[in-house]
């Protein structure tokens, strides 16, 4: 039997996940004072070597980012209003920010693939800015334990789908959802410990992997962080979506 959960518990759970988030970042390891910046941007940038002259000053690079904050925020306002998924809205910036990204590095005199990578890296310079973290601690917050996380709700979703819209294909999908747990099981074990000794240890695995692929550290992170995580956020969406479509059809 087919049934649909209500809006009202989806908000709920996915107001719980932020607020926990929120807590676990801000109590980890005694930084209980987030928000608060504890260095001067300068110094925050200085933290990564971009590898080419920022074609305007950080000041103005910073009002340029307020004001197309404003505008993301205003479109995900009518995206809310409208009443649009959530999914295909993360997944939408995600490939926007990439593009642009990627688009802009040719006009710096840096290839795509390497203009992507540094724009990330200052995002999150700019990120631990923000809430008071150093560039290796946010790095390690954010590329480590959010997409391990953003992993285990994309399976976890995955799950509940095949409980709730049953299907021939359900087992193999349960087969998906669970190695995905499994992957992100043992990123958190192996990136236990300090964040200092997670951050060099993820550095070599990443030039470890690059090695493999044919390619160098910048590569591999393109590859596994844009690349792989946005595919498995696109498959664990279209799975979700093909059980949901078959429930209706069947009904």
């Amino acid at each position: 039997m087919c049934r649909r959960g209500s809006a009202g518990w989806r908000k709920i759970a996915l107001v719980a996940v932020v607020v926990a988030y929120a807590a676990l970042c801000f109590v980890a390891y005694g930084k209980l004072s987030g928000l608060l910046p504890t260095m001067t941007i300068n110094e925050a940038i200085a933290q990564i070597s971009l590898g080419f002259r920022l074609p305007l000053p950080i000041v103005q690079i910073i009002d340029l980012g307020c004001v197309l904050g404003i505008v993301l925020n205003c479109i995900t306002a009518l995206w809310f209003w409208r009443g649009w998924n959530l999914w295909l809205w993360s997944l939408f910036v995600a490939v926007a920010f990439c593009l642009y990204c990627a688009v802009g590095g040719p006009l710096l005199g840096v290839n795509p693939i390497s203009s992507l990578f540094r724009a990330c890296c200052v995002f999150m310079a700019f990120l631990g800015w923000v809430m008071g973290y150093t560039y290796i601690e946010i790095c390690v917050i954010g590329n480590i334990w959010v997409p391990a996380i953003a992993v285990l709700v994309g399976s976890v979703s995955v799950l509940v789908a095949c409980c709730r819209y049953r299907s021939k294909l359900s087992p193999f999908f349960v087969m998906f959802a669970l190695m995905q747990i499994a992957a992100a099981a043992l990123a958190f074990l192996r990136y236990a410990g300090t964040m200092d000794n997670a951050f060099y240890k993820c550095i070599k695995d990443l030039k470890y992997a690059g090695s493999l692929m044919g390619t160098d550290y910048v590569g591999a992170n393109i590859i596994i962080y844009v690349f792989g995580f946005v595919a498995i956020f696109i498959l664990d969406y279209a799975v979700c979506k093909y059980l949901s479509s078959r429930c209706s059809i069947e009904r």
